[in-house]
């Protein structure tokens, strides 16, 4: 029998496409103005898009967001907004993508 697993269980690296993405409207205006979307990246930043009424497409987290108490409040957040949840590596960091447009 396969086990058949759920995508945000993957844990997302450097190289994964949703990353690229995230890098890509990080750097690139012509990008976000084609996707509509941008990027919220750090926990005052994520925290200031939650409390913005902005539709939030997908969150990316890192294990050491949850090392800081404001890292789990966001985190928790988040979840309680039922945000798509992504899990990252370290390297990567914690990241918020957002759509460009108010909820």
């Amino acid at each position: 029998m396969t086990t058949v697993r759920d995508p945000s269980e993957e844990r997302l690296s450097r190289t994964h496409q949703l990353v690229a993405l995230v890098r890509k409207l990080s750097t690139d205006p012509e990008e976000r103005r084609a996707t509509g979307l941008i990027v919220a990246e750090g926990t005052r930043l994520a925290h200031e898009a939650l409390a913005s009424g902005l539709a939030i497409h997908q969150a990316i987290v890192s294990p050491r967001l949850t090392r800081e108490p404001s890292g789990r409040d966001l985190l928790s957040r988040i979840e309680s907004a039922q945000v798509p949840l992504r899990r990252a590596d370290d390297k990567i960091g914690s990241l918020v993508l957002l759509s460009g447009s108010a909820s």
